[in-house]
């Protein structure tokens, strides 16, 4: 039995003039939210709920020397899960958060699987949908997690 999550894939044959697609490291990571703190909301997301993410004030400011990079379709970092608890205190609890486009369907897939225990993380490409926004679900239990990005994907 064999799992793989695809997270990404180079196409050939494209205009060398273009930008999009590319990917630009950041020079160090860049912390976007961090729900276990009170500057972005303190609270943790709940069982079937979701909640959306504006990267338009990070995505603006990435810059090379004083230079903006220009438009952006996705951010590269780690989405992790700081924490799951329980929504019934005697039934043990395991989850996963989606990220995705805001305004866009929910995909079928996860991005990180989480549980009770230490914080887990996971490599994710988050797509922005409407105004560089992603929107973020968690399945079960309370989840409390985290985005530090490390790059940026060009659109242009």
């Amino acid at each position: 039995h064999v799992v793989a999550d695809v997270v990404g894939y180079m196409l050939s044959g494209q205009d060398p003039l273009t930008r999009k697609g590319r990917v630009v490291p950041l020079s160090s990571p860049y912390r976007a939210f961090d729900t276990r703190e009170a500057q972005w909301g303190g609270v943790a997301l709940g069982p079937g709920m979701a909640e959306d993410w504006s990267f338009s004030a990070f995505a603006t400011s990435v810059a090379i020397g004083a230079e903006a990079v220009g438009n952006q379709l996705a951010v590269i970092g780690n989405l992790t899960s700081a924490s799951v608890t329980r929504q019934y205190a005697s039934v043990p609890v395991q989850s996963f958060l989606t990220a995705y486009p805001a305004n866009g369907g929910r995909p079928l897939s996860s991005n990180l699987n989480t549980a009770e225990g230490p914080a887990i993380p996971n490599m994710a490409i988050l797509m922005y949908g409407t105004d560089a926004t992603v929107t973020v679900y968690n399945l079960f239990g309370y989840a409390h997690y985290l985005f530090d990005a490390s790059a940026v994907v060009m659109n242009d």
